[in-house]
């Protein structure tokens, strides 16, 4: 799972839900305690949407 999830690939389980990579590009923020403006990485996260059909 990690491997596929690593290439780019969807992951879906039947009656349970789909993951999925969501790329973030780098970014400017500013640190709440100095002020001071910082360069954020780009970065990749897993991403989880469950499925519609819930079975007990």
């Amino acid at each position: 799972m990690q491997s596929s999830l690593k290439e780019g690939e969807r992951i879906t389980i039947q009656n349970f839900g789909t993951f999925h990579v969501k790329e973030f590009g780098e970014r400017n923020a500013w640190n709440p305690k100095d002020g001071v403006p910082t360069k954020v990485p780009a970065k990749r996260v897993v991403k989880f949407k469950s499925s519609l059909n819930k079975k007990a």
